[in-house]
């Protein structure tokens, strides 16, 4: 690899000096009377700042994302800590009158509509899957795993999945269940 390689490989990574040192070898040819070669020099210059542009952009893209993620688990965080003031409710919630029917009527075709439920449906599938539970099409969407923990949430069902014992899961399910027996119980 010759010296001029290894400028254009530090540039295209972001060195500053090094962009700036291909910057110079271009004037130096100018000066030099040497175009053809200037011109190489600039085109391997901007080639490398854009390059490296782009790798900024991306990451600062990344950052973003990364950034609304955390603020969006905050939020979530937050809203269940207010509303649950003295910490986990035992379960199963014992609820007169809630049936899978009624639970998936309300998840299914209400929650799945609002902004508020959509943001925790995201939160419990990026946390699910990172416990190892598998989402597919057709019978395992994220609806249909949150109506089965919810099932087992108001003891609808023997099944004991383990994932009602996370925090995080309770922390989205039990907001969701909250809006499900508000909701069934309306409807009765």
């Amino acid at each position: 690899m010759t010296e001029h390689d290894e400028l254009i490989r530090r540039a295209t990574k972001g060195d500053k000096v090094a962009m700036e040192e291909l910057f110079t070898i271009g004037e130096g040819l100018v000066a030099q009377q040497r175009f053809q070669d200037a011109a190489t020099a600039f085109r391997d210059a901007a080639i490398s700042y854009r390059i490296s542009a782009f790798r900024n952009m991306t990451h600062a893209q990344d950052a973003n994302g990364r950034a609304h993620w955390m603020a969006l688990v905050r939020d979530i965080y937050a809203d269940w800590i207010e509303n649950n003031p003295q910490g986990f409710r035992a379960l199963p919630r014992q609820v007169p009158g809630i049936e899978y029917d009624c639970i998936r009527q309300v998840v299914v075709d209400q929650l799945l509509a609002e902004e508020h439920f959509i943001k925790l449906f995201r939160f419990l599938e990026d946390t699910l899957s990172k416990l190892g539970m598998q989402f597919y099409s057709p019978g395992g969407s994220i609806q249909r795993r949150v109506v089965q923990l919810l099932g087992e949430a108001f003891g609808l069902s023997d099944a004991n999945s383990g994932y009602l014992t996370r925090n995080a899961v309770r922390v989205a399910l039990d907001q969701i269940a909250d809006e499900v027996e508000k909701r069934c119980r309306n409807r009765s």
